[in-house]
């Protein structure tokens, strides 16, 4: 039995007739419908699972319960950058930046603010050659504790040598000196390294040892040497070469703007005139170069001047000067903001999570009855088709074929009693069973008998 009409609900339109079929949209991110081969492959090549490394500034994964996510950056987190804050960064040097020493330029990019490196005769910033040379010097100062020398070096036991006498060890007064120099006869014959001949005007004498003379050993070269390793090891990473002996002596090149090394005469006297007695400095610098105040300048942020750190700079020197974009974006991220669409069937542009959350949950696989009329397994390459129906093959009723079955009845159809009906979905054709007053269907009764079948309608 045919319908004259078929009613539908969305997202299925239409009633069935020729000039109004029964069809389906497409789905979008705003209207329920069939899904097309192009977003079957967007979604069929998603990710069934997401890893996230552990290192990662985004949490999550990627599930409906669990998201991924991503927290805004603040001073103490990483994270992303938020409008608020690429605003504030992006409009925290107005178009001309006064400056004062050691600082230069105005900010412009045809006059970046820089800062020099620190030397002898300029303010400036401390390099990492000059820092190791700083960082090596002695923190402190270590003294045998057989040595005549007591004290640590510091402002309040500064190192002292007490002179020496008859019970202690020190060093020699010119008190001692003298008497000393006189108690010799008045001629004395000496050899080299001694000289002179033992008299007041012309006292015998020993020089102090050196590199280029033989003498005496002072106090200070005793504990030198007394100090000194029976061998020495040398890290691969340091500036000293050598392993200190006679052939092969510790070698420390002077240090210079491209080498790390030691610091020559000439560079201390400049690094050691650098500052003042006293220094006057404006901010972002703070301190007056005392050993009790050092000049200081802290890393810049949004409510200070400042200097800028490493990470600080790679972030802003990764900054876009000017922003180019393509659809689906739009926007210039200066006078208008850089914006997306979400994206529909029309419309190129992001996945709400409402469509993510139904992507999501659409199935990775499908599998087909083997007796159904359905053919392929849902992929690009076997895509799910249903043939045609005919008089030897099921499947799915084509336009054609609708029409020609929904012509063979017409719109309204009369019978007669026993029939009743209109042909409607909601009042089909019946015919009811007989009964003594009324006409109807008969129930077929077979009687079997030892000798016979006897059949009859009732």
């Amino acid at each position: 039995m045919k319908l004259s009409t078929v009613s539908v609900n969305s997202p299925l339109s239409g009633d069935g007739t020729s000039g109004n079929p029964i069809l389906m949209s497409k789905a979008s991110s705003f209207a329920n419908g069939y899904l097309d081969s192009t977003d079957y492959k967007t979604f069929n090549s998603k990710l069934s699972d997401v890893t996230v490394d552990v290192n990662s500034v985004i949490t999550g994964d990627g599930t409906v319960a669990t998201p991924l996510t991503i927290d805004s950056a603040s001073a103490t987190k990483s994270g992303y950058l938020t409008s608020y804050d690429w605003d504030r960064f992006n409009t925290m040097a107005s178009s001309t930046v006064s400056v004062n020493s050691p600082l230069s330029g105005d900010g412009t990019s045809g006059n970046p603010i820089l800062i020099s490196k620190a030397s002898s005769s300029a303010n400036g910033y401390l390099d990492s050659t000059d820092f190791k040379t700083f960082n090596s010097k002695l923190s402190d100062v270590s003294v045998d504790m057989n040595s005549v020398i007591t004290g640590d070096g510091t402002v309040s036991t500064p190192l002292t040598i007490d002179s020496a006498s008859a019970t202690k060890s020190g060093y020699l007064t010119s008190y001692d000196w003298d008497r000393f120099n006189t108690m010799a006869s008045s001629t004395v014959s000496v050899n080299s390294p001694l000289s002179g001949d033992g008299t007041s005007g012309n006292p015998i004498l020993m020089s102090k040892a050196s590199s280029f003379a033989n003498g005496y050993l002072d106090s200070t070269d005793y504990k030198t040497f007394n100090s000194k390793l029976s061998d020495v090891s040398v890290d691969v990473n340091s500036v000293i070469t050598g392993d200190g002996t006679v052939a092969t002596p510790l070698t420390i090149d002077s240090a210079s703007a491209t080498k790390s090394g030691y610091l020559t005469s000439y560079d201390w006297d400049r690094f050691n005139t650098m500052a003042s007695s006293t220094v006057s400095v404006n901010s972002p610098l703070s301190g007056d170069g005392t050993s009790g105040n050092p000049l200081n300048m802290d890393s810049v942020t949004s409510s200070n001047d400042g200097y800028l750190t490493a990470s600080k700079y790679d972030e802003f020197n990764n900054k876009l000067s000017t922003v180019r974009t393509a659809a689906p974006l739009t926007g210039n991220g200066a006078s208008t903001d850089i914006t997306i669409a979400q994206s529909n069937t029309t419309t190129d542009g992001y996945l709400s999570s409402s469509d993510w959350n139904t992507f999501n949950s659409k199935l990775s696989d499908v599998s087909v009855d083997v007796n159904s009329v359905i053919t392929g397994d849902g992929t690009v390459a076997t895509p799910l088709t249903i043939d045609s129906a005919s008089a030897t093959k099921s499947g799915y009723l084509t336009s054609y074929d609708w029409d020609r079955f929904n012509t063979m009845a017409s719109s309204t159809v009369s019978v007669n009693s026993p029939l009743s009906g209109t042909v409607q979905s909601d009042n089909p054709i019946l015919i009811s069973k007989q009964v003594v007053s009324v006409n109807g269907y008969l129930i077929r009764l077979t009687l079997r008998h030892s000798t016979a079948i006897i059949r009859c309608f009732c």
